[in-house]
């Protein structure tokens, strides 16, 4: 019921009703809030003043940190999904409730507060858990994301507002919100181009993308190097494929941002794991497509493919570059 309906009933009740009422909703009140109304009551009945200031519930942040590391231990430990003797039967189920209650308190961690920084390094290792069920088994369910009823898109959108909400953003932030966005499980209505396209919303400083460019070439020498050792067909080598193409989504749209959009083609095409050239020019129109609206990028992009790479592009994207260069005219 809204405030304005309540009004509105109280204006028709008598005040022998109105008493009985009052008394028959603070029994329903938990012990603990009792006092909390006690205070109200008597400032109304008083005529102190309408408006009571709502003191917040002083939380410790130590506690709060134990907790949920010692739960991070046993959701990887898998205590909540297999037979054991640290989480009981009837605990288990409720992980879900105690992750929604975690990120609700880590995220209320006053950003000038001396546990801030290690609320937000806490809130990335329950993301990365979360993405770690939707590729294993930690809990019953396959989508960890659905079933605590936050969004993958929503929770990484928010470690990365809470990170650039630091008084220093690190390299190894920036590093930590790379992998974040191109590794790891996904939800299933999640893509790691959200989280990249998320990412690249608060790298709004040359500093920032440069840095970020830097780290995410860095990572696709290193998973490079990796993917030469392994069989092509494992699925640590399409974990490691995918992780570059990511990667290099994330290189072509910060080089863009800097106004270097030959050098971020170049890199894109030249870096992208597929079996076919034409395939990385479709994607990496695609990606161009998903990020902005500008068609002069992507018909740079096509001209760059065929001029550089001599590629030779399927029907529907000669059809689409023909359908932009004639609305130009």
């Amino acid at each position: 019921m809204k405030i304005t309906e309540l009004r509105k009933m109280l204006e028709s009740t008598d005040v022998a009703t109105l008493k009985k009422t009052v008394v028959e909703v603070y029994k329903l009140l938990p012990a603990n809030k009792k006092l909390d109304a006690d205070d109200v009551i008597a400032s109304v009945l008083s005529g102190d003043g309408k408006k009571v200031i709502k003191v917040e519930e002083k939380v410790d942040y130590r506690k709060l940190f134990n907790e949920v590391n010692r739960f991070l231990e046993n959701a990887y430990n898998q205590c909540y999904y297999v037979p054991n003797r640290v989480v009981q039967k009837k605990d288990r189920p409720k992980w879900r409730f105690l992750v929604k209650r975690y990120v609700k308190d880590l995220e209320k961690v006053p950003t000038d507060s001396d546990f801030y920084n290690e609320s937000v390094e806490l809130l990335i290792k329950l993301y990365e858990m979360m993405c770690y069920a939707c590729r294993y088994y930690l809990f019953s369910s396959t989508d960890s994301f659905q079933s605590v009823g936050i969004s993958q898109s929503s929770f990484y959108d928010l470690i990365v507002e809470k990170t650039f909400a630091k008084v220093f953003v690190t390299e190894d932030d920036i590093t930590t919100l790379i992998i974040c966005a191109t590794t790891g499980g996904l939800s299933t209505w999640s893509l790691h181009i959200n989280q990249v396209s998320i990412l690249l919303s608060y790298l709004n400083t040359e500093k920032y993308l440069r840095m970020a460019i830097d780290k995410a070439k860095e990572f696709v020498e290193t998973n490079g190097d990796k993917l030469r050792k392994l069989d092509r067909y494992s699925n640590t080598s399409y974990y490691l494929e995918d992780a570059i193409n990511q990667l290099c989504n994330l290189i072509l749209m910060a080089e863009i941002k800097l106004d270097e959009f030959d050098d971020g083609v170049k890199y894109y095409l030249n870096n992208v794991k597929e079996n076919d050239n034409e395939i990385i020019l479709y994607c990496a129109l695609d990606t161009i497509k998903f990020f902005t609206d500008d068609d002069d990028l992507w018909v740079r992009c096509y001209e760059y493919g065929i001029k550089y790479k001599k590629i030779k592009p399927r029907d529907e994207l000669k059809e689409a570059y023909e359908e932009i260069l004639n609305k130009k005219k």
